[in-house]
């Protein structure tokens, strides 16, 4: 069975950080998501979600992947940091690039390593 022959399903993206205009990766990411999801034949749904929003990370129950982009520091780091917990947690796919990475590294050394 090849991809064509698979429902699709649109993928629920959630890209955590505070969408700047000016930062080409913020321009870039949901292009580059798109651009995958057309050669897969998939549907992809993107989200941005804004660190000072992210509150207790109840509305991450939606999302398929969590990005944690560049463009740090966030507005808000505990969101950031929310965010990056749930995904660890959940088991959700999740990739943090440049200032999200680091982020991802200080969650886990907060939660896990104590």
């Amino acid at each position: 069975m090849g991809v064509a022959d698979k429902a699709v399903r649109t993928l629920q993206i959630g890209l955590v950080g505070d969408f700047i205009a000016q930062v080409p990766a913020h321009q870039a990411i949901p292009l580059a998501l798109q651009m995958a999801a057309d050669a897969l034949q998939a549907q992809v749904a993107i989200t941005w979600l804004p660190t000072p929003q992210i509150g207790n990370g109840a509305r991450f129950g939606q999302f398929d992947g969590v990005w944690c982009v560049p463009a740090s520091p966030y507005r808000d780091m505990q969101g950031a940091l929310t965010a990056i917990r749930f995904a660890r947690e959940r088991l959700v796919p999740f990739l943090g690039t440049c200032g999200g990475f680091q982020h991802a590294l200080v969650e886990y050394a907060r939660n896990c390593l104590g």
